[in-house]
């Protein structure tokens, strides 16, 4: 490898860096204006399974901030210690951002009055979306090498193929234009008709922003990952994605708490909200308290 080489490595990794700390810097700030609303309107509800999804998806990417300091902080490592470290990372946060989605949908579902036949859409989509992921994983897993480069702060440079990496994102940013367009029709709907609390506002207003957000970030990670030197493709918006999908699904339950509580509508936990009651779906609750 001559000097070019190594210069536009270091100079390319000095960018990543930099785009992956603006990413960290922003999970942290956006954390700490809303751990306080977090405190208040989910630690004391009961334990469910939507608590605990939300509370995984929430502190995860802590775990993400801290593997990628230590490796940052590393020269000279081994290769298969640095291939290692970099299938935990990846794993990390397929299944952060998995988990993320998995309480997003929910949410869409309970606007639709929990419909069966949406649900039995679901299943199916996300089973092809989860069969296309997971195969995707796989083969960029299997592609990936690394070179160990002594480097401060640069411990080794990951190659892989693009495309089947590429392929995660494509699913993702399909995943998020169908939730996207679930959303708009119902919101259209309400409007036209004049019906809907504040609280289903916020419902509407959340879903529509955070999927558009979502989908136009997988479109621009996409084109990063085919058109950018793996140093850059790979890692400039993956971080900020993965912590995007944390922070706006951690702002989708907490705004929802938070506007249950000030309308007095008694949810005991997020899953009362997300479900049918005994007569009436939240849903119907929400448009009848209006």
């Amino acid at each position: 490898m001559d000097m070019d080489q190594l210069a536009t490595i270091v100079s390319e990794a000095q960018i990543a860096r930099l785009f992956n700390m603006a990413a960290i810097t922003i999970f942290i700030y956006d954390y700490l204006l809303t751990v306080e609303r977090e405190i208040t309107l989910i630690w004391p509800s009961k334990w469910s399974f939507l608590k605990v999804a939300f509370l995984v998806q929430r502190y995860l990417p802590f775990f993400d901030t801290l593997s990628w300091i230590i490796r940052q902080s590393l020269t000279g490592v081994p290769t298969p210690q640095c291939v290692a470290h970099y299938y935990a990372t990846t794993i990390m946060l397929g299944v952060g951002i998995i988990i993320s989605e998995v309480v997003l949908t929910l949410r869409v579902w309970s606007v639709y009055d929990n419909s069966r036949r949406l649900g039995r859409f679901f299943i199916g989509f996300y089973a092809i979306i989860a069969v296309t992921i997971g195969v995707s994983k796989v083969l960029y897993l299997i592609s990936v090498s690394a070179d160990t480069l002594p480097i401060p702060r640069i411990s080794c440079m990951i190659h892989g193929d693009k495309y089947p990496f590429a392929a995660t994102w494509i699913a993702l940013a399909l995943c998020n234009i169908v939730m996207f367009i679930l959303m708009v029709v119902p919101a259209i709907s309400n409007k036209k008709k004049g019906e809907g609390s504040i609280l289903l506002k916020v419902i509407f207003r959340d879903g529509i922003t955070y999927y558009f957000c979502l989908m136009i970030m997988s479109v621009v990670n996409v084109v990063f990952v085919l058109s950018f030197p793996p140093i850059l493709g790979f890692s400039v918006m993956v971080s900020l994605e993965r912590f995007t999908h944390s922070m706006m699904t951690s702002r989708v339950v907490i705004h929802i708490r938070e506007e249950a509580h000030k309308t007095q509508l008694g949810y005991q936990t997020f899953d009362e909200f997300m479900n049918k009651g005994d007569n009436e779906s939240a849903f119907e609750l929400i448009v009848r308290r209006k």
